[in-house]
């Protein structure tokens, strides 16, 4: 009898064990892949799925499993040993995902954590590692308006043309920000460091039409006095100045106007 109990509970405790962590990886996979970069408390969204969801159904299944080896005549020693082992399997599953997903680095830029980056500069580590969007430390770092950060990785040589798995480049998240929150300090750093200004993502889309789209000006000037092509096209056909017309810009259209009549 207490070896039927000590099982159950083995199965409890493991399964539940097991449950949190395997949910927590998914749900750490999809919040990444959606490009929830700039939560510093992201590991509590994918947590709340991992303690609601994911201990109960592994308790469910721990108990459901551990009994049925025991049942089976399988000796509550094997039982424990085979439960630790898949124990370290999930918590070596979530590492193996956080470190592949979201490498320590990229992480560091999110975030803001400006000592860490620094370190890691010291160190020699390598400042363009990727995550599994293909986005670098001064990617993230330059979308979430961190600015310190952004200058440190361009001092240190940081590749400021990097592309993303969607042709996005530092300079372009830099003007588009988080929910069209631009950051036009960072942005010029960018191209005061020479980044190509004429670049293109998989859409057919410049710098300059992010500019353009969402109308900051400041940025715009600074694109064309370094050499933006004003009357590039997206892959639909569209120009900066038509974007600009199209989402109701209008000193953005009037700015590219002028710059047209003197071409």
């Amino acid at each position: 009898m207490l070896n039927f109990i000590v099982a159950t509970v083995i199965g409890m405790l493991g399964g539940a064990i097991i449950g949190n962590q395997l949910v927590f990886s998914i749900g750490f996979l999809v919040l990444i892949q959606r490009g929830f970069y700039f939560k510093d408390d992201i590991f509590n969204y994918a947590l709340i799925p991992g303690l609601l969801f994911g201990i109960p159904v592994g308790s469910l299944l721990g108990i459901v499993t551990s009994l049925c080896l025991f049942q089976r005549g399988v000796q509550l020693k094997q039982v424990i040993i085979q439960f630790s082992m898949v124990i370290l399997l999930s918590f070596s599953l979530a590492v193996y995902l956080e470190g592949r997903i979201r490498p320590p680095l990229v992480k560091a830029a999110a975030v803001n954590h400006l000592v860490q980056i620094q370190a890691a500069i010291s160190n020699q580590v390598n400042l363009n590692v990727r995550d599994i969007n293909g986005a670098t430390a001064l990617m993230v770092a330059s979308e979430a308006g961190n600015f310190e950060i952004v200058k440190v990785l361009v001092q240190a040589g940081a590749d400021i043309n990097a592309e993303d798995v969607n042709g996005q480049t530092a300079l372009m998240l830099a003007i588009d920000g988080t929910g069209f929150n631009g950051h036009p300090e960072i942005a010029n750093v960018l191209i005061q460091a020479g980044v190509d200004v004429n670049a293109k993502n998989i859409k057919g889309w410049t710098a300059l039409m992010s500019a353009a789209s969402v109308g900051d000006s400041s940025t715009l000037t600074h694109l064309i006095q370094a050499g933006a092509d004003i009357n590039a096209e997206t892959d639909d056909g569209s120009t900066a100045l038509e974007i600009a017309s199209k989402v109701g810009q209008t000193s953005i259209v009037n700015i590219l106007r002028k710059v047209g009549e003197k071409k």
